[in-house]
């Protein structure tokens, strides 16, 4: 697994968005805070930092890819590495979901 992919892409929505933290982490793989989980104290975002905004991202994740869908930008009966190539798992021949 290449970690300059994930810490390029972390790096690159703090520039970006003005985001003050960011977490990247995929299960059991990698882990690893970005920015200020408060910026005033200049306290880092960690592993352990939790974020406020709970799961309504995964409300939000949804609709992004029905949206996708719908445009024609994917299937959502795409295997995961179809758009993520480099990402693998144990065990990923016995999915049917992941390549």
């Amino acid at each position: 697994m290449d970690a300059s992919a994930y810490e390029s892409f972390a790096n690159t929505i703090i520039d970006t968005h003005k985001t003050p933290g960011v977490i990247v982490a995929i299960k059991d793989r990698y882990e690893k805070g970005f920015g200020y989980r408060d910026v005033a104290n200049k306290l880092p975002v960690t592993e352990e930092t939790v974020f406020g905004i709970g799961s309504i991202t995964k409300s939000m994740t949804c609709i992004a890819i029905l949206q996708l869908e719908e445009r024609g930008g994917l299937d959502v009966q795409d295997k995961v590495t179809t758009h993520i190539p480099e990402l693998s798992f144990p065990g990923q021949n016995r999915s049917p979901f992941i390549t």
